[in-house]
């Protein structure tokens, strides 16, 4: 079954934007921010015009492997971050600029149990799928507009992740995404 393949917002973390460099253009209509605190006023300004997905991108953390975003480390159960998801739910905007999943798209955002269920409360919280990665990223995982759905394999829904949360191992051989672009 062939998808038709939608946009994505590209919200970069500064300290993200290494992964990005090289000879060919990756991601090369993104905005760079510096922490969650910057969110709202990017997707303030983005256009609303087509379905697009939210794909935040940067490094995730050593050991759980939450996404970070500048300065700030994505953790649901972070009162300060929930917050502000919150806010962003109350706001609507994601439904205004037809932003219709998030991505979190670092390395292995998705594999370690305090990933996995971050994501979840991001998801209840957004009321938007989440989806996040089963191994680590690399340029190529990269293209001109965003990550390349070649690899999509790579990603999973917060709705297919496992319950209780349990740290997850990609096999290539199989594909544990079901409702993933």
């Amino acid at each position: 079954m062939s998808q038709t393949r939608i946009g994505a917002l590209l919200v970069v973390s500064a300290e993200g934007e290494s992964i990005l460099a090289g000879k060919a253009p990756r991601c090369t209509d993104r905005v760079i921010v510096q922490s969650l605190d910057d969110l709202p006023a990017v997707l303030a300004a983005a256009s609303g015009d087509r379905p697009r997905t939210l794909d935040l991108i940067g490094h995730t953390t050593g050991g759980a492997k939450l996404m970070r975003l500048g300065a700030t480390v994505i953790d649901m159960t972070v009162p300060a971050v929930a917050r502000t998801f919150a806010k962003i739910a109350k706001s609507g905007v994601l439904a205004e600029k037809q932003l219709v999943s998030v991505r979190l798209i670092g390395c292995s955002s998705a594999v370690m149990p305090a990933a996995q269920l971050t994501m979840r409360l991001l998801a209840r919280s957004l009321r938007v799928p989440v989806i996040g990665t089963l191994k680590t990223l690399l340029r190529a995982h990269h293209a001109a507009d965003g990550f390349d759905p070649l690899f999509s394999r790579l990603l999973i829904d917060s709705r297919d992740l496992p319950n209780p949360p349990q740290e997850l191992r990609f096999d290539p051989r199989q594909s544990l995404r079901k409702h993933v672009d």
